[in-house]
């Protein structure tokens, strides 16, 4: 945050992801899945532009990263694990940084 001093109001928002106790006082743990997005074939029209992510956005009801994410929420229920999707912000928990 302090090299970008402009974002700070942005990733102060974000800090609240850095406690996932305060959405789910219950979790003991964290799971987080990767996927590898080199498999996906990008218009090269769209290089270099931000709305390119949208292609592939697991946020996105209609992609297959979002059902993917549905059926492993439905999975480990079934298991008999409790889940609280997004009460940690993803990419600070898959670096192990968070």
């Amino acid at each position: 945050m302090n090299h970008f001093p402009e974002s700070k109001g942005f990733y102060e928002k974000l800090m609240l992801y850095g406690y996932p106790e305060k959405s789910a006082e219950w979790a003991k743990s964290i799971i987080t899945c990767i996927s590898w997005y080199g498999k996906f074939r990008i218009p090269p029209s769209l290089r270099n532009l931000v709305g390119k992510c949208y292609l592939v956005d697991g946020r996105l009801s209609y992609s297959q990263e979002y059902v993917a994410c549905q059926q492993f929420d439905t999975w480990l229920q079934g298991a008999g694990l409790r889940t609280c999707r997004d009460a940690v912000t993803a990419r600070w928990s898959a670096s192990g940084r968070g």
